[in-house]
């Protein structure tokens, strides 16, 4: 089912039969940063180790000329990976041409398109390579984020440069300071006032705020809005007694020392992952506008088997897509023009849904935007605090105590006997000469026996031996 709740419009869909992983479950998706003359590049990846470019348009139908059929072209296919490839992304440099992708073993590899001829002869039952992707090693690490509590499955970058923000499994979001790495705010749980969500009533009490880590997901895809002001954030959950409350969460830049979020979108479903449209819309007369923002940010969460649409200005869903695969969805895209959502899946088949955007509103360049209020400054300068003076005479008792408890005085050396009877001990055998056991005796016990004043020797006692007779 394709619907949109707030545009009068219905949207195409296209599900091309292809084999895009040769029948591999797909986990990745995204779209090239620009289009030529109505054609769009995007890239797949799935649990196969390859990576794989292609091209698609629409063109008009010869039977219906009012219609337009989908074709897709393969480009190009990407050797270099040993296990799973979990994710792949086009640099929004456009001039650059670069391709990230990274592999379940935590390996990223670069790629980017050269204008030299190919070589490489085409792999298997593939078709040749009409575009040359070649394996770089390209800048180096600048920053490193340690301590991390679990694994990060989603990461957003800031659109202005200023914060990284991830999400992990342990219903948790970071936000991090991009030039330095170290964690500015943690977000997990908050007190929310008392309302009703649906059916389901919530106390004014501390709540956890995402999904723990029995929500079945690939990623747990973060997003920025195109402007930057709106962190998007997937997987809520708040627990109500024995009901959950599923939804989206949206954090403003300049509330974010609030600690809290902003607004809570519900949903029927989990989701797990936010794509932003690349285009800011004007806004729509006569219409409610909750978020404040003198534009329009549009947005998709994605779920199980289904697509919601959101905008800035509506916090019900403008859209929604449900029914589309047989299989879960795993990963979408949406196109540089907002005209194009590809959609991936684990039954390893995307599906296209072809937008009317200006429908939605006009389109506003971000060139034309008034100066966005400044970032809060999460992290204060630490002064030394200065040290309390301590009264004269609390300081005089406690020395003296100190004094009397750890002043001792010199250690006393330990002294060797002078006696001659612990030397006996360690004398040699009587039947060896007194030459003999002088030079056996250690180097330090003959130093010590040297040392020692001589002794008188004591003149031999006799023994007296008393006769005992035994009677017979």
């Amino acid at each position: 089912m394709l619907c949109l709740l707030y545009i009068k419009e219905e949207m195409e869909h296209y599900m091309p039969e292809i084999f895009w992983h040769d029948r591999k479950a797909m986990l990745s998706v995204d779209s090239h940063p620009v289009t030529e003359n109505g054609a769009y590049r995007i890239v797949t990846s799935s649990v196969q180790r390859e990576v794989r470019i292609w091209r698609f348009e629409y063109e008009q139908s010869a039977k219906i000329p009012s219609k337009y059929q989908l074709a897709v072209t393969f480009l190009a296919n990407l050797a270099g990976h040993n296990v799973a490839i979990n994710q792949v992304k086009f640099s929004q440099n456009p001039e650059l041409n670069l391709l990230a992708s990274g592999d379940s073993d935590g390996r990223i590899a670069i790629w980017q398109l050269s204008n030299t001829p190919i070589s490489a002869p085409p792999i298997d039952d593939l078709p040749p390579n009409k575009e040359n992707w070649i394996r770089i090693r390209v800048s180096k690490r600048c920053v490193t984020v340690r301590n991390l509590r679990h694994f990060p499955s989603g990461v957003a970058w800031d659109p202005r440069g200023k914060y990284i923000v991830t999400m992990s499994t342990d219903r948790k979001m970071d936000l991090i300071d991009a030039a330095r790495g170290t964690r500015l705010r943690m977000f997990g749980v908050s007190a929310l006032p008392a309302v009703t969500i649906g059916d389901v009533p919530l106390e004014h009490k501390v709540y956890k705020l995402f999904h723990d880590d029995q929500l079945m997901s690939f990623q747990r895809g973060v997003a920025f809005s195109p402007c930057g002001q709106l962190i998007i954030a997937p997987c809520a959950n708040l627990e109500a007694g024995t009901h959950d409350v599923y939804g989206t969460l949206i954090f403003k830049r300049n509330e974010i020392e609030n600690d809290k979020p902003f607004a809570f979108l519900p949903c029927p479903k989990a989701t797990f992952l936010i794509r932003c449209c690349p285009l800011l819309m004007t806004l729509l007369d006569n219409e409610e506008n909750y978020t404040g923002l003198p534009y329009r940010v549009l947005w998709l969460a994605l779920t199980k088997d289904s697509v919601y649409l959101y905008d800035s200005q509506h916090p019900n869903p403008i859209g929604l897509v449900e029914n589309i695969q047989y299989n879960s969805l795993t990963d979408a895209t949406w196109s540089a023009d907002g005209k194009n959502i590809v959609i991936s899946s684990l039954e390893g088949y995307c599906t296209f849904l072809k937008l009317t955007i200006e429908q939605w509103g006009s389109k506003i360049e971000q060139t034309h935007l008034e100066n966005c209020p400044p970032s809060p400054k999460l992290i204060q300068t630490k002064g030394r605090k200065p040290r309390e003076k301590k009264n004269i005479k609390d300081k005089d008792e406690q020395d003296c105590v100190t004094a009397k408890t750890f002043s001792r005085g010199p250690s006393p050396q330990p002294t060797t006997p002078r006696s001659g009877s612990l030397f006996r001990y360690l004398q040699t055998k009587c039947d060896e000469s007194p030459h003999s056991r002088t030079q056996s005796t250690s180097p330090t016990l003959s130093s010590r026996v040297s040392d020692s004043p001589k002794e008188q020797p004591q003149p031999k006692m006799k023994k007296r031996i008393d006769l005992v007779t035994l009677a017979d």
